[in-house]
């Protein structure tokens, strides 16, 4: 313990403890404010700034926020709303970082309406439990890393999906799974509303990488319920990249889905979804490496009509966007690169789909189809620049789907089977590998 003995009002009021342990000894009859050098060592991050609590409140003490002192006094940290993950007693020095620790520090960070700041490196982490109105920031989704423990074998950062967690906001971090010595176990899940994920990077995940959720409760719509996500990457997954039930209607910007599913070849999706969103700049896709894709690349199920995707790449997967639901809106975007026969696979009706198929093929396919129309009343705006074996797939089309295809191709053909009779159609594909099909077609 070193005491401040330069001047005499300062050696009363104010004095100078090497760790946070130290503090307890202080005397609180005798000092009305303390600094610490580090946590568990001089200089090890964990320096802070403690004043006496002279309201008389008794508090349980609520580590780094409060601290008991031994003659009964409580001291308190001084935080302008920030506290840093080294003052919670987090280490970034390969040293494990325990789940009671971290989630007991969690919990009393965010109660006193403050938020972790986190620094550069990597964080050995066991379980850490989300709760509502926790607020993190790091330095970075490449700079800032919290890595499950190997052997964890369950799921790595996660709310309690028995009650929604809302108003969490997470900022320039990466989570890192360690699926190479983790068997089992999603890596970020969050059931809630206003969900605020911003920069952050997922990766190396054993399940899933992200899961997304969400009940609605009209006691909870005071600010609504939408989320938004954010500049994320999520890359290599065992099972889905983002399985995303909900928040409905939330926002989607700037995403990319990268192996994800690479546990079993065509049996996971990088995005599920089973909610509406709307995004801009999705990109799901494979390394020419993986050989273990998703059977989508995006899946929209039929509990999720009313999707909208904008300036965003379809690639990669045994198919690169299936649509199962109704009334969604997919325009100015690129669909190619698939493993298995389509580009698009649309099951659904009053879907609008636009922009460029076959802008390139993977090694391992180089000839495939545009999209199978499988469904009724669609309208359907593309470009087809690639698709050898057909631009269109009219095989099951149940009519009244108004499709304009243009391009050039020097080989291959087309279009796949006859439109319904009440499909209205002009196709207008030039080159060897071309044809022209024009007006409502008529059988």
């Amino acid at each position: 313990m070193t005491e401040n003995i330069t001047n005499s009002v300062a050696q009363i009021d104010c004095m100078t403890v090497d760790i946070l342990e130290d503090l307890r000894a202080v005397s609180s009859a005798t000092y009305k404010k303390v600094s610490t050098l580090g946590f568990y060592a001089r200089g090890d991050g964990g320096h802070a700034e403690y004043v006496l609590d002279t309201t008389g409140t008794t508090t349980d003490e609520a580590i780094p926020m409060v601290i008991k002192a031994y003659d009964g006094g409580q001291w308190r940290l001084m935080h302008d709303g920030d506290v840093t993950a080294e003052q919670c007693g987090f280490r970034r020095d390969g040293v494990l970082n325990e789940q009671k620790k971290l989630n007991r520090a969690i919990a009393a960070v965010t109660a006193a309406g403050a938020r972790i700041v986190w620094g550069y490196g990597t964080y050995v982490c066991e379980f850490i439990q989300i709760i509502p109105n926790m607020s993190w920031v790091g330095k970075g989704q490449f700079f800032t890393i919290l890595k499950a423990n190997g052997g964890l074998n369950t799921d790595f950062i996660s709310s309690n999906f028995n009650v929604n967690t809302n108003n969490v906001s997470i900022v320039g971090m990466q989570f890192d799974g360690n699926r190479a010595n983790n068997t089992s176990g999603n890596t970020f899940a969050l059931k809630g509303a206003k969900q605020s994920l911003r920069q952050v990077t997922i990766t190396q995940s054993a399940y899933h990488g992200l899961v997304t959720d969400f009940d609605i409760v009209d006691g909870e719509r005071k600010l609504g319920f939408e989320s938004t996500y954010e500049d994320i990457l999520i890359d290599t997954t065992g099972r889905h990249g983002w399985l995303y039930n909900g928040p409905t209607d939330s926002s989607m910007t700037n995403v990319t889905l990268l192996d994800c599913g690479v546990s079993a070849d065509n049996s996971f999706f990088g995005l599920y979804a089973s909610r509406n969103f709307r995004a801009d700049n999705l990109h799901p896709w494979n390394r020419s490496s993986t050989s273990n894709v998703p059977a989508a690349s995006v899946y929209i199920d039929q509990s999720a009509p009313g999707c909208t995707a904008v300036n965003s790449h379809f690639e990669g997967g045994h198919c690169p966007l299936k649509i199962i639901s109704n009334q969604n809106t997919f325009s100015a975007c690129d669909y190619y690169a698939t493993r298995g026969t389509y580009c698009i696979e649309n099951y659904g009706t009053a879907n609008k789909i636009s922009g460029v198929l076959g802008a390139t093929a993977a090694a391992v396919n180089p000839n495939y189809r545009g999209i199978l129309m499988n469904g009724a009343g669609n309208m359907v705006d593309l470009t087809d620049g690639g698709c050898v074996n057909g631009a269109i797939d009219f095989k099951d089309s149940k009519g009244g789907n108004f499709v304009r295809i243009s391009g050039y191709r020097s080989t291959g053909v087309p279009y796949v089977e006859n439109p319904h009779p009440a499909d209205d159609v002009l196709l207008v594909i030039l080159g060897a590998g071309g044809g022209v099909l024009s007006k409502p077609y008529s059988a």
